[in-house]
């Protein structure tokens, strides 16, 4: 720490917050591909968190205080997607902008081309579970987007209301993988105490990738399936 620097400052120089994003001109060359990177737009709100390229052209991009939009493939940025769970924008800032209830990440189904399927990871919001603050909880469910509504949702993964924490979202974790075999990856991250107790505990979902299948089932073949009060 910097003679003078106060915890905040420490924080932004951290992480690198304040540090303009630096767009390189030049192609750049890997060990694999070559590639450019060109801006698409930059009319979105500063917390971003996740995008899912879609087939035609564009993308699906969640603003982690603000929901889900579409990004046409020449920048033009729709409205928020009417229907998508709602999210919050009241955060406040410690060292880093934190808050409860957060849109987290976005990722098309295998198969969307076919069925559609969209499935979000956000932390579900609860404001009337305790009496001081807000709480949440990582919650995953799939819909789909017509004429920029969001449709048919349903309920893939989400943990029991004792699992509702203060802890904020920004290490709530909250991101989705799918393998080849037909099953979901789901990370939680620090959604619990601050003591970061839970993590090496089964029965709880915090600091853990949870498996299941597309449509939320607890596979037969998962690793603790058969261990008394692990969390299924």
């Amino acid at each position: 720490m910097l003679i003078g620097e106060t915890m905040t400052d420490r924080a932004y120089r951290t992480f690198e917050v304040e540090d303009p994003l630096e767009i390189p001109a030049a192609t750049v060359q890997t060990d694999l591909h070559a590639f450019r990177v060109e801006v698409v737009t930059d009319d979105l709100h500063p917390l971003p968190f996740s995008l899912a390229p879609l087939p035609e052209g564009g993308f699906l991009v969640t603003e982690k205080m603000k929901g889900l939009r579409h990004v046409s493939a020449d920048g033009q940025v729709s409205e928020l997607i009417e229907g998508t769970p709602t999210v919050y924008d009241d955060g406040f800032e410690v060292f880093l902008p934190l808050g409860l209830g957060w849109m987290l990440d976005v990722a098309l189904h295998p198969n969307y081309i076919e069925n559609g399927w969209v499935y979000l990871h956000y932390t579900e919001r609860c404001t009337d579970c305790e009496a001081t603050t807000p709480v949440s909880r990582n919650t995953v469910i799939r819909g789909r987007v017509t004429d920029g509504v969001w449709v048919d949702q349903e309920l893939i993964w989400q943990p029991g209301r004792e699992f509702y924490s203060r802890n904020p979202d920004i290490a709530a974790g909250g991101r989705l993988a799918f393998d080849d075999s037909g099953h979901l990856f789901i990370s939680v991250g620090l959604k619990g105490s601050m003591n970061y107790d839970g993590m090496q505990d089964l029965s709880t979902p915090t600091g853990k990738v949870h498996r299941v299948t597309l449509e939320g089932q607890v596979p037969l073949t998962n690793p603790f399936v058969s261990v008394p009060d692990a969390m299924r």
